[in-house]
């Protein structure tokens, strides 16, 4: 689309995103040579389901208790 001419705001019109995203997403082409993101890395979890089901059955039972 940009061989084409076709200005930022109307390929943000065409995708129904602004042009904010479109400029970005160009700046980090020219930058990388890639233009879609990846993931920086997720947070590992703390807990497991398993102590996330406890945690939540013991909030229920001891509505007013503290978190210490």
């Amino acid at each position: 689309m940009v061989k084409r001419g076709i200005r930022q705001v109307e390929m943000a019109q065409f995708f129904n995103t602004s042009q904010n995203v479109i400029s970005r997403t160009f700046t980090r082409l020219r930058q990388t040579g890639v233009a879609s993101r990846r993931p920086e890395g997720e947070a590992r979890r703390v807990t497991s389901p398993r102590k996330d089901r406890f945690l939540i059955i013991q909030a229920r039972r001891q509505r007013f208790a503290t978190a210490r």
